[in-house]
């Protein structure tokens, strides 16, 4: 049964969705980790290839965004697990990049790496990489065998992720039948 809360938070992603027109020229094919590089906020190289065998969950989240701060204890949770790694992309921010660094630094995110993600309407931008974002926060859920697995429009919790992964588990067998 929903709370009147859930209810509300549903409708409200419903609205966010519909009212956001898609953003032109965003790939609508799904993302291929092993073709994925991001640079970090400190400047190192990430490429999501190098998480073979893990869960890889891409969170694109904005600073003005009260609902991204809301999911931060779970996906710091999840990052903490060996078989998941988090990894923050901020996106519109604008031209102020310490908004970001304070944001992360306020909400306490200890992600594996935070990237900044420019303004998600810019063709270089480094969120589009990932893949379209039109509401915040999307959680891009990349299994271990190196497939998108899932979008995540809201926010992440625990228990869905690690249902999710029994799921995958459960199908594959405990150490998976596939490979990157």
């Amino acid at each position: 049964m929903m709370t009147p809360f859930s209810r509300m938070l549903a409708l409200a992603l419903l609205i966010g969705l519909m009212a956001l027109p898609p953003t032109p020229g965003q790939a609508s094919v799904a993302a291929q980790p092993a073709n994925i590089q991001l640079t970090t906020l400190q400047g190192k190289t990430l490429q999501l290839a190098n998480f073979r065998g893990k869960w890889v969950l891409v969170n694109l989240w904005a600073p003005w965004c009260p609902i991204c701060y809301h999911e931060v204890p779970a996906l710091n949770d999840l990052h903490a697990r060996p078989d998941v790694v988090v990894i923050g992309v901020a996106v519109d921010y604008g031209k102020d990049e310490s908004s970001v660094r304070q944001a992360i630094e306020r909400a306490g995110m200890r992600y594996q790496a935070q990237v900044l993600g420019g303004n998600r309407t810019d063709a270089d931008s480094q969120s589009r990489r990932i893949g379209p974002t039109l509401f915040y926060p999307t959680t891009y859920v990349f299994s271990p065998d190196g497939r998108q697995h899932q979008v995540i429009v809201g926010p992440v919790s625990t228990e869905r992720i690690l249902a999710m992964i029994a799921a995958y588990r459960d199908r594959s067998g405990p150490t998976g039948t596939r490979t990157w």
